[in-house]
């Protein structure tokens, strides 16, 4: 289990900086895109491989050795970036930090594919943290390999783990919100319906950007907007084998009669269409989301019209207003594609309404009323 414990964000830029040099916008694009070719300045490690032991087997490029010192100094090179941009990390960060209650945080799942993606290598992460003003923690769970011990469960159990690290350090469930993208956003309604379904605390509020939550990839959007969007069938079909290798195909649904939700014998019925891969194939009248509409826990939802994920989100919105899920909250980039409110490439003014509007959904979520019954609207 690799679980990155960083509550973020380590760099806020100085207070004579935070107009000139923001978190978000160009300047903000620029910067990580020199962090991506970081790899370049990596080239002087050539003469620190020579010093360091060699395996002659195999050649320099993929040495061990050679990796190692990349991975060390390439990770310098981005700290120090980020260092000289925006100065030094913030009070609050410091160790022996205790007094949580009351304060909220956020828990970042990043996407991918379950196959892919770091936390802290995407804009988000850092976007959320300037805009917000608050810790983002970021759990780097086990992505999946051909190793079926990387497949699902384990990415679910990381992310359980890193929420349940949340509640030892003191945050209360009504101040943890879960963030997304993608895959990401799809493990984050995975992770709430399993604490619903376990009757365990849910978090404040659940916001999913362009979640990944049909394994089956039955909606009619992955075939018309096939040729709008940014993922294509062969990157989707390759994480769902890799992701479901455990429980690849569904067997007989009567075999989990009266098994609970996340028991091996509902997933082995079900495979790929069972809730925890594909919860928008939930109907409203579902056992699971009743037993979501009993919780506290709001939803925020964001995705672009023209990605394939759209009509699977769509359902997935619906099914919860039917439900009676409350606070629910829908937005719709209309010709947007897939992470359209992430990506500042084309769609800035998106980016920074989407911005806007996670955080009204937050800061709407620390005096919401948990025992109203009235809903946001659903746009």
């Amino acid at each position: 289990m690799n679980l990155l414990r960083i509550l973020q964000p380590p760099i806020y830029p100085p207070a004579s900086l935070a107009r000139l040099v923001p978190l978000t916008g160009p300047a903000a694009f620029f910067l990580r895109f020199v962090r991506l070719l970081h790899s370049i300045l990596t080239l002087p490690l050539l003469l620190l491989a020579v010093f360091l032991p060699s395996d002659t087997s195999c050649p320099p490029i993929i040495d061990p050795s050679w990796r190692l010192s990349q991975r060390l100094f390439a990770r310098l090179v981005s700290q120090g970036v980020w260092f000289l941009t925006y100065g030094l990390p913030p009070a609050f960060l410091e160790d022996g930090r205790h007094q949580m209650d009351g304060d909220n945080v956020m828990l970042y799942l990043v996407g991918g594919g379950f196959v892919s993606g770091a936390p802290l290598e995407g804009p988000l992460a850092w976007s959320l943290a300037g805009r917000l003003c608050l810790p983002i923690f970021c759990a780097n769970y086990r992505k999946t390999t051909t190793d079926r011990s990387t497949a699902f469960p384990a990415a679910l159990h990381d992310s359980l783990a890193a929420y349940s690290h949340l509640l030892m350090l003191g945050y209360a469930p009504s101040n943890i919100f879960l963030v997304g993208d993608s895959a990401g956003g799809g493990l984050c309604v995975t992770l709430t319906l399993y604490l619903a379904s376990a009757g365990l605390p849910t978090p404040a509020g659940v916001i999913a950007l362009s979640p990944w939550l049909d394994l089956t990839c039955s909606e009619c959007s992955h075939i018309f907007n096939k040729g709008t969007d940014l993922l294509n069938s062969a990157q989707l079909h390759t994480a769902i084998a890799v992701y479901t290798a455990n429980f690849p195909s569904p067997a007989s649904a009567s075999s989990s009669s009266g098994k609970p939700i996340h028991s091996t014998a509902s997933l082995t019925a079900f495979g790929p269409a069972h809730p925890f891969f594909s919860p928008s194939l939930l109907p409203p009248t579902h056992p699971l989301l009743g037993a979501l509409a009993q919780t506290h826990t709001r939803f925020l939802i964001t995705y672009g019209a023209a990605e394939r994920f759209a009509d699977e989100d769509a359902r997935f919105a619906r099914s919860l207003k039917g439900a009676g899920v409350r606070g629910l909250e829908v937005d719709v980039e209309l010709g947007g594609w897939h992470n359209c409110g992430l990506l500042p490439v084309g769609k800035n003014g998106c980016v920074e309404r989407v911005l806007r509007k996670l955080k009204a959904f937050v800061e709407a979520g620390t005096g919401v009323d948990k025992n109203s019954g009235s809903d946001v609207a659903l746009n």
